[in-house]
């Protein structure tokens, strides 16, 4: 695993947040508090982006390429795929949510480019916004439900 490549000297722009359901509930003026602390990241095809059971320190917001979110739980002997990420959608959500340990293994499938949170900058928002952080994070949930219906879909397989 390496560190991602930043790209600097863009900004980021409203219309590109906007892609993600993550910020549909924003206002433009909520959205603007986000923009600002959004960071763009660069990786190669074929790299991880970041291990299971590492500590998560950022949320992820895939721009272009595709990841695949891979996990072996516990007690796993084999590594499964959780789900994929594309443009649009996002990964690396146990940033925000305690205990901040990734669940899954992330590896890009192809050239990709990411805006990044900072975890702790963005909860820093949430507590001083809280309804900023309740539109996110009720959007959050969705996502998390989503892959939890994914994961109990692959476990019922292997019984």
């Amino acid at each position: 695993m390496r560190e991602a490549k930043k790209i600097d000297g863009k900004p980021v722009t409203e219309q590109e947040l906007r892609q993600f359901n993550l910020f549909r509930r924003l206002t433009d003026n909520e959205l603007e508090l986000i923009r600002v602390m959004v960071s763009r990241e660069e990786y190669q095809a074929n790299e991880r982006v970041f291990e299971e059971k590492s500590e998560a320190r950022k949320l992820y917001l895939v721009l272009e390429g595709r990841v695949s979110i891979k996990t072996k739980g516990d007690f796993g002997r084999r590594e499964i795929v959780i789900d994929d990420a594309i443009p649009g959608e996002i990964f690396g959500w146990s940033a925000i949510a305690e205990p901040h340990t990734s669940t899954a293994t992330v590896i890009t499938m192809e050239r990709s480019a990411f805006l990044t949170l900072d975890s702790q900058t963005l909860i820093d928002l949430f507590e001083k916004n809280p309804d900023i952080g309740y539109k996110v994070m009720a959007e959050l949930a969705l996502v998390i439900s989503s892959r939890f219906r994914k994961v109990i879909g692959q476990f019922v397989s292997y019984i």
